[in-house]
């Protein structure tokens, strides 16, 4: 990011909402670093060697899930929204006039084929990375055992139970992701200009982008649709408006912090916009 245009550098810079977590919400803006690190060597390696293609991303997004686990669902639509935009550049989702829906599927799905390969990659390779770094106690799980005495008796019992008291690997990075996912599918009370709600508001993130973000970062992609609406049609932008979709289905709804991610990648994007304008 060092080395990008300066309007990127200072749109990220000077936002208040990311200066007002500086110290505070540490763990978001470390998610927000290692997705915005993850997306830069992603796209800068997409013709290159395997390490700066797959080994540089993979490192980045085991360090996004490391700093926060959010970072596994950011860095996952950042690099799936990317590689999208960039095979639509190429033409790649463009149907030949001669063929079928079934033709041109199967074209899809064989020139994607090094793509899909790369991207598996990256995420398995992030996740072997954290589980590594995490590592575990090297001790059954007790719900699992309690779960494997509770069968019927009979062989399967006997498999279950045998296989739960030896199946040492707990705890490890994977409870603490799937415990993340649960709290988000529970949420929690909430409340927003006067209304609340015990579990969630589907509005809640957008809404809190208008009174949260500055007014330059809130005006300008408006200003951009007015003067060069393609110049919104980046990746980063990209990226930030399906962020945008996705958070309608979030439940932690705990303020600006869980969106600084894409509050860094919708700047980015913005102030390409704005350089191309």
């Amino acid at each position: 990011m060092a080395h990008g245009p300066p309007a990127r550098r200072s749109l990220l810079a000077c936002e208040p909402s990311l200066l007002a977590h500086a110290s505070l919400a540490t763990t978001d803006i470390a998610v927000s670093a290692c997705v915005l690190a993850l997306v830069y060597h992603f796209r800068a390696g997409r013709e290159a060697a395997w390490l700066r293609r797959v080994g540089w991303p993979a490192l980045w997004f085991g360090a996004a899930i490391l700093a926060k686990a959010s970072g596994l669902i950011y860095g996952g639509i950042a690099l799936t929204v990317m590689e999208f935009e960039r095979l639509a550049r190429q033409g790649v989702w463009n149907k030949e006039f001669s063929a079928s829906r079934w033709q041109h599927a199967r074209q899809i799905w064989a020139q994607t084929k090094s793509v899909r390969r790369d991207l598996a990659e990256i995420v398995s390779g992030g996740l072997v990375l954290t589980f590594l770094y995490c590592g575990c106690d090297w001790r059954p799980e007790p719900s699992f055992v309690a779960w494997a005495q509770a069968l019927p008796d009979g062989g399967k019992k006997q498999a279950a139970v045998w296989f739960a008291e030896h199946f040492r690997v707990f705890s490890n990075a994977g409870e603490g992701i799937i415990r993340q996912v649960k709290h988000n599918m529970h949420g929690h009370g909430v409340y927003l200009l006067g209304t609340t709600d015990p579990r969630a508001l589907w509005y809640y993130f957008p809404v809190l982008l208008t009174i949260k973000l500055s007014a330059p970062l809130l005006l300008a992609p408006f200003l951009l649709l007015l003067l060069r609406p393609r110049s919104l049609a980046n990746w980063a932008c990209l990226t930030a408006g399906v962020l945008i979709l996705f958070s309608l289905t979030w439940h932690v709804q705990i303020g600006i912090r869980l969106l600084l991610p894409l509050v860094v990648l919708g700047g980015v994007g913005i102030a390409g916009g704005l350089v191309q304008a």
